[in-house]
């Protein structure tokens, strides 16, 4: 009687643990299929050996299709890239990073991707965010500020830009070459703090 009571707890406990694994891996799904974000994981010879449905959409490959393939076939020249550099030293050092370059598909696209790279115990697990939108964004305000730059130094005027505070966010050189300072110690300065201290030393001097 004890030794069926014993066995009947144990199979309880058995199937206790099986469901709280079967949740914690809905879980897991669940999490892994609510992001927007690209997820793979790699093994030692950079076949994908897990991948989510951002994944799939990525490479235009169904999972089941993908699972198995090098993903150096999958995107030809990758392994040129700083992203597969990242891959490498990650397999061999076992330390995360995070890195960030453009790739240029078959049919000429390119695409900015920020990748995380984790080391795994079979090879690395990878998280793939698409920043492509976000370096068009950073390229035009470089853009912008180069011709704003262009601009200001195009008169022999003096002129700064200032926000509501008096803080100078920009001025030209002519301006810089009156306050006797470079242009790059006086950005960020306060206006009327850098007028002051230049009345002063001329005062002074």
């Amino acid at each position: 009687m004890n030794g069926k009571s014993r066995e009947n707890v144990e199979v309880e406990e058995e199937q206790g643990e099986t469901e709280a694994l079967k949740e914690i891996e809905k879980i897991y799904n669940l999490l892994l299929e609510s992001t927007s974000d690209s997820i793979y994981a790699l093994d030692r010879e950079w076949r994908y050996i897990l991948a989510n449905s951002a994944t799939e959409h990525l490479t235009g490959m169904q999972k089941e299709e993908l699972l198995g393939k090098k993903i150096t076939e999958i995107f030809p020249g990758i392994e040129k890239t700083k992203i597969f550099e990242s891959f490498r030293r990650v397999m061999e050092k076992k330390k995360a990073e995070v890195v960030s370059d453009e790739y240029v598909f078959d049919d000429g696209g390119r695409r900015w991707h920020e990748v995380r790279v984790y080391p795994s115990p079979r090879g690395i697990l990878c998280i793939s965010r698409d920043v492509t939108e976000q370096r068009e964004m950073e390229k035009k305000l470089r853009e912008m500020a180069e011709t704003s730059r262009m601009m200001l130094n195009a008169t022999h005027d003096m002129v700064a830009l200032a926000d509501f505070d008096g803080t100078i966010v920009d001025l030209n050189d002519s301006l810089a070459e009156l306050l006797g300072r470079k242009r790059e110690e006086l950005l960020g300065k306060n206006f009327k703090d850098v007028l002051k201290k230049k009345v002063f030393e001329d005062a002074y001097s």
